[in-house]
């Protein structure tokens, strides 16, 4: 039995060495190549994208060129600006929204002009510490979440003529405000 218990702790050790390195490797700066051959700049800082849980439930991330966690909000804080991706779900004032699907986007594309300028409507679960559903999203339109407003504020990239956005580069930033 000692031999059996000398072998589980040692098996113990080595797997939370191996743990921790990996950890501490991974919390390091990379360098990562260059957006595409046309990109301006050789090389950018980038951060591993792990996050610190914040006081009032939204979570922070590492900001080049320190790779140092970004500051949490205040306590006080009234608003907070969230910015994701198609499955993302980032917390703010204890709200999480997680975008789903890209219900349409009829924005005017850059160097088009256009009569009306359009919008984009995005299906989103949006969960509070007493509710959570699915609700569509319409650009500069807020929702009403019991004692929040969010609303979604800004979508990128911009649509070009003749070119479609893949799903995987939209970005969607929504503001959660105390109401």
């Amino acid at each position: 039995m000692g031999m059996k218990a000398g072998l589980t702790l040692g098996a113990a050790v080595a797997i939370g060495v191996g743990i921790w390195f990996a950890v501490a490797s991974s919390s390091l700066p990379s360098k990562a190549p260059p957006m595409s051959e046309n990109a301006t700049t050789t090389e950018d800082l980038a951060c591993n994208g792990d996050a610190m849980l914040c006081p009032d439930g939204s979570a922070v991330g590492r900001v080049a060129p320190s790779c140092q966690f970004a500051a949490c909000p205040s306590p006080n804080a009234t608003s907070s600006i969230l910015t994701t991706y198609l499955g993302g779900s980032p917390t703010g004032l204890n709200v999480t929204v997680n975008p789903r699907e890209i219900i349409s986007d009829s924005r005017c594309p850059v160097g088009v002009q256009c009569i009306w300028a359009g919008t984009v409507e995005v299906r989103a679960a949006v969960s509070t510490q007493v509710a959570h559903g699915e609700h569509v999203f319409t650009l500069g339109e807020p929702r009403t979440f019991g004692n929040f407003s969010v609303t979604l504020v800004n979508v990128t990239p911009s649509p070009k003529a003749g070119e479609q956005i893949p799903e995987s580069s939209y970005r969607f930033t929504f503001e959660v405000k105390k109401r």
